[in-house]
């Protein structure tokens, strides 16, 4: 990280960013909580089924070290079609900021070619800043992270990865 800022090119600022995926459970139930209702209340037990339990969407987000350009990084969110269904899904999407993209696929796991895609949404985003800032993108060394297709991508756009190894990302 320390030598690409070194090598960033003339009049361009180095542009530190970091991409992560996390899953986030959409009942957000179950174990002990602050929960401050009467045993008596009927709404105090919530009778979930185990696979509405399991249900998860992947959020991959971006965060960078400039207020102004974190602004307009994409944010993905990704559910399989069985948890988004397409009725719901022009709604949901249409009500999205611009760099919030909903997608819905057959799995919400990321992988090669979808971590590609979202590179290059990374990219447009950036565009408007591309002659003032070198960006170096820092992601872990998740199996979706490293096939050829993202590196392929990072280089046509212009974006410097910079892998983090794994059991490191704590540093970040």
């Amino acid at each position: 990280s320390n030598y690409c800022q070194t090598q960033s090119p003339a009049g361009k600022q180095a542009l530190r960013l970091n991409m992560d995926e996390t899953a986030i459970c959409l009942f957000q139930g179950g174990g002990k909580g602050n929960v401050f209702l009467a045993k008596t209340d009927p709404a105090a037990v919530q009778n979930i089924p185990r696979g509405r339990r399991r249900t998860y969407i992947t959020h991959v987000a971006f965060i960078c070290d400039n207020p102004a350009i974190q602004a307009v990084l994409p944010q993905v969110l990704i559910a399989n079609e069985h948890t988004l269904k397409a009725g719901q899904f022009a709604a949901l999407r249409s009500a999205c900021p611009p760099n919030v993209w909903l997608l819905r696929r057959k799995s919400a796991w990321v992988d090669g070619p979808l971590c590609a895609w979202i590179v290059r949404r990374l990219a447009a985003a950036l565009a408007p800043y591309m002659a003032d800032f070198q960006p170096l993108l820092l992601f872990d060394a998740a199996r979706p992270h490293v096939p050829y297709v993202v590196f392929d991508a990072c280089a046509r756009v212009g974006v410097w990865p910079i892998l983090v190894p794994a059991k490191m990302t704590w540093l970040l």
